[in-house]
């Protein structure tokens, strides 16, 4: 499977488009929609994600599932600083930007503060599916940010790899 992802995202970034690994780290094992349910995966292989990466990934979607093994306090993936932070940009060496899965999918949704929780964790780009909940997210997040020095930090890194992806697809056109 790993094969195919790295031969995969080199296709795709070949022809320019920007690939995205995902739901790091795995969903394999889900017997459940992770939008709709509460999901903890107990293995996973990160072989797909880590040849995904070696080829170039630009971007890595992050799952919203918890996994036990990974982060002992079973924090869903996307709010996960050691899955995120430690494990995608530590571990396997990820430089890209990290998408969240749809924050206002009904479970992530459910958590206080998801936006920063999702920045704070390591998440570049938070993903929303409705202008009503990515505006009321913004909201959030901008009061939130006012609050944390902390916060404003990662949203600047946030901002960088971003305009760092932008100057890539820039040059594709």
């Amino acid at each position: 499977m790993g094969r195919l992802a790295a031969a995969f995202v080199r296709a795709l970034q070949g022809g320019r488009v920007a690939g995205t690994a995902k739901h790091f780290p795995g969903l394999g094992a889900a017997r459940l929609n992770t939008d709709d349910h509460r999901v903890s995966v107990d293995a996973t292989d990160l072989d797909p994600f880590r040849r995904a990466i070696g080829a170039g990934a630009k971007l890595v979607m992050v799952s919203s599932a918890s996994y036990p093994a990974l982060d002992a306090g079973g924090t869903p993936a996307v709010f996960s600083r050691p899955i995120v932070t430690g494990l995608l940009r530590g571990t396997l060496g990820f430089r890209g930007i990290v998408v969240s899965d749809a924050l206002d999918a009904p479970t992530p949704a459910s958590a206080p503060h998801a936006p920063a929780r999702s920045l704070a964790a390591g998440v570049d780009l938070l993903l929303y599916t409705s202008g009503g909940a990515a505006h009321a997210a913004y909201r959030q997040l901008r009061s939130d940010a006012q609050a944390s020095p902390l916060l404003r930090a990662r949203l600047a890194q946030a901002v960088a790899r971003i305009h760092a992806l932008e100057a890539w697809l820039r040059r594709a056109c």
